[in-house]
């Protein structure tokens, strides 16, 4: 019987053929294991080794971002440009030429904006040379070393604090000011009073590995939607493992936007299979339009809460030029950390942020149950994140994940002889 589940768990999830020969790359699943688990966990290593006094700083950062994205690109060329390439290369050739001519008129070099893209596209292609137990693996053991994280942080705080220096290594590679409130942690882990909480953890916000607030917020929700698209195929110890580690880090973190759409996806997994194809490009606008109109009702204000981060992206939106719609505004970055939408704009113009939305939109076939939940989780979340978040969706820590699985799912939904993963 187990062996007849482990047939019917498998069968759906075709081998992806790398070849043979002198040209083919060594394992090149272990090679994607290894570098998802690098852009995952890179900075918990950097920080650990800058607390032992190893000179360690932006530049360094983005010699590994580099890297990541160079090996990367190396797979998917060396294996071929199939599974329906254009849509991504498209997005990141329409990317580079809004960078190019941003950069000309500021008389400047700005790869801000390509870089994103750069992990978006290279990350979805390399999703379609995934198998489907290369993507467990990656997921399983990123889980794993987030609970030990977790558990370290929670259990011993000052030796969390000592074995990463967490402040002092924000402030050497992202310019993060250290806060004398923090005792070392990031500043964004200090629970502010009334903020809301689950009310089942007293100590400083976690981070686990990720060392800051929001890139942990951005795993719990990345975690929600696989397990959203793949619960059905997935073996009782990882659903086990990666529901106690969501629950652990939204009692801990207060994580505000992870419980929200965690809460959304649960009643999306019956819903989405049955919403029309290619629906979800109203999703955006909606949730756009949807806080002007709440907004105009409640009037805008400052604060830690919901009313406070959508008025955010509120006052930036209404106050725009209409040179900074067509050209974007490198100045005014610093001031869009709050704000996706505003950043998107600013960094890659309106029409930037348009083809974003397109990409999300239509990216995925939505042609069977897991495209569908797959697609509009994607959405939702992206959607929703960009109202109160600048470049947390663009994470090197995080978006490798949620691209993988988008371009996994896309590369099945497009082998008719796939359906998709069936029930143990």
């Amino acid at each position: 019987m187990s062996s007849r589940r482990d047939a019917l768990r498998t069968r759906a999830i075709p081998a992806f053929d790398h070849g043979s020969g002198p040209n083919a790359l060594p394992h090149p699943q272990g090679l994607i294991i290894f570098l998802a688990l690098v852009a995952t966990i890179y900075n918990g290593i950097l920080a650990f080794f800058a607390a032992r006094g190893v000179p360690v700083n932006s530049t360094l950062i983005g010699l590994v971002e580099i890297g990541i994205l160079m090996c990367s690109g190396v797979i998917i060329i060396k294996d071929r440009f199939e599974y329906g390439v254009l849509p991504a290369f498209s997005l990141l050739y329409f990317m580079i030429l809004i960078g190019v001519t941003i950069s000309l008129i500021n008389e400047t070099i700005f790869f801000n904006g390509i870089r994103n893209f750069l992990i978006v596209t290279i990350f979805t292609l390399l999703g379609a040379h995934c198998k489907f137990s290369t993507l467990t693996k990656i997921f399983r053991i990123a889980a794993l070393v987030v609970l030990f994280g977790l558990l370290f942080e929670i259990i011993d705080i000052g030796w969390f604090t000592k074995f990463f220096q967490p402040a002092s290594y924000l402030s050497a590679t992202r310019g993060m000011a250290e806060s004398k409130y923090s005792n070392g942690l990031s500043a964004g882990t200090i629970a502010y009073q009334g903020r809301f909480s689950l009310g089942l953890y007293s100590g400083p916000r976690t981070s686990s590995i990720f060392l800051e607030q929001v890139s942990i917020n951005c795993f719990t929700i990345v975690l929600e939607l696989f397990l959203l698209v793949f619960i059905k195929s997935l073996k009782r110890f990882d659903i086990a493992l990666y529901i106690t580690v969501i629950i652990l880090i939204l009692a801990t973190n207060n994580a505000r936007m992870g419980m929200l759409v965690g809460l959304i996806y649960i009643a999306g997994y019956f819903i989405f299979p049955r919403l029309p194809r290619y629906t979800t490009i109203i999703f955006m606008p909606f949730v756009i339009i949807l806080t002007f109109i709440l907004l105009s009702y409640t009037g805008t204000s400052s604060g830690d809460d919901l009313i406070g981060r959508l008025s955010t992206t509120y006052d930036l939106l209404v106050s725009m030029k209409a040179s900074e719609l067509a050209l974007g505004n490198l100045y005014m970055l610093g001031q869009a950390a709050d704000s996706g939408y505003a950043y998107l704009i600013y960094s890659t113009t309106l029409f930037g942020l348009i083809g974003y939305w397109l990409y999300l939109s239509f990216i995925l076939p939505q042609s069977n149950e897991m495209s569908k939940r797959c697609a509009w989780g994607l959405v939702i979340y992206v959607g929703i994140w960009l109202l109160v978040g600048g470049t947390g969706s663009f994470s090197m820590k995080t978006a490798p994940l949620l691209w993988l699985i988008v371009g996994y799912v896309r590369q099945q939904s497009f082998d008719d002889k796939s359906p998709s993963p069936q029930l143990r």
